[in-house]
């Protein structure tokens, strides 16, 4: 049976998961672009750093209640 809630860290943590796996990505396309290209894969990059990092310092700052609260998962783009 599938899950039907997970905490509030769950979600965090899954959010901050998929972010460092796209901020890694895009350091694989980056070594693959040309001098010119490179720019834009490293500003890609650091945007994603200024989102994941707050996500992350949320994260430590969260008292066990509040880490705790049951979510409902967000719907997953094939579910539209």
């Amino acid at each position: 049976m599938p899950k039907e809630s997970n905490t509030y860290r769950d979600e965090i943590q899954a959010l901050q998961r998929q972010l460092w796996s796209i901020y890694e990505r895009f350091g694989v396309l980056r070594d693959y672009a040309t001098g010119e290209e490179k720019e834009a894969w490293n500003t890609a990059r650091s945007r994603v750093y200024e989102v994941v990092y707050p996500l992350e310092q949320l994260d430590n700052s969260l008292l066990d209640d509040r880490a705790k609260m049951q979510v409902t998962p967000a719907k997953k783009e094939s579910d539209y």
